[in-house]
């Protein structure tokens, strides 16, 4: 992303468009020469497919913000389904709501990788960047540029991902034990261990419906997300991390690591 946003600026570009050398997945930059990707892909793709199919479900992976969900329900009025990592789930689920009835037109993750319903649900990079490139050409004429399709779009003040291996060998088992008990931990515990991580009162909710791993909410003395799960394929737990305020991502960190401090079997220095 760096030797394309670095074009955009010194060519003085209206747009930039990468892809992954197969071509599946894409990102791009706008005319300021500032990445597009991540939630503002996916924000950037539902703009686009809520101009021809209002109201339509946008199926995204579990990584996506919570202002993420905002600009999708409540600015462009669509529906939004936080589903799985891997894109292939999130094409499936397309696929299957799409035969239940329920209208859905783009599965997509942060990613990059996007199917678009009205390109046979194919999970193809160069139909996003064509869309992209179209709109940039109208937007043009408008004397816009393609940062006009998602300014209403909010951005988390701080944001983390922690990699924590799992030593043992049967982690496929291990793995999934791991997130289920550290469920009930939140459940009971994890309310009072934010109190002695930020001195205040935080409310701290299980997010519902989630479909992977286990997605808490916090507000209060500090405002934020994190969802720890499975990885697909390794023997790891990622842990994603969102926060409101500077600060709020050490916090919450806080609030997780009191948890692994007790937990044999897991690599958890990096919180």
């Amino acid at each position: 992303m760096a030797s394309i946003t670095g074009a955009v600026k010194a060519d003085g570009a209206d747009l930039g468009i990468i892809f992954e050398t197969d071509v599946d997945r894409s990102s791009a930059v706008d005319e300021h020469g500032r990445e597009i990707n991540r939630n503002a892909i996916v924000a950037l793709a539902a703009t686009l497919v809520a101009q021809d199919h209002p109201g339509t479900t946008v199926v995204t992976d579990s990584v996506t913000s919570d202002e993420l969900a905002d600009y999708l329900e409540n600015t462009l009025g669509l529906r939004h389904l936080r589903y799985k990592r891997g894109y292939r789930n999130v094409i499936n689920k397309m696929i299957e709501l799409d035969r239940e009835g329920v209208p859905c037109h783009l599965a997509i993750e942060t990613s990059g990788h996007a199917a678009f319903l009205d390109n046979y649900a194919l999970d193809d990079g160069a139909y996003l960047g064509t869309l992209i490139v179209c709109a940039a050409a109208e937007l043009k004429r408008e004397g816009k540029g393609i940062s006009s399709l998602v300014s209403g779009l909010g951005e988390a003040v701080e944001s983390r991902e922690v990699r924590m291996r799992i030593l043992s060998p049967d982690f496929r088992e291990v793995g999934p034990r791991i997130v289920e008990d550290f469920e009930r931990w939140v459940v009971n515990n994890a309310r009072d261990a934010a109190f002695r991580a930020t001195g205040g009162a935080v409310a701290v909710t299980v997010v519902q419906p989630n479909y992977e791993g286990i997605r808490v909410s916090l507000s209060g003395a500090v405002n934020g997300w994190f969802l720890l799960r499975m990885s697909l394929h390794d023997p790891i737990l990622p842990l994603n991390i969102e926060a409101s305020e500077p600060g709020g991502c050490d916090a919450i960190a806080a609030v997780i690591r009191e948890y692994f401090s007790t937990v044999d079997g897991v690599d958890s220095s990096m919180l």
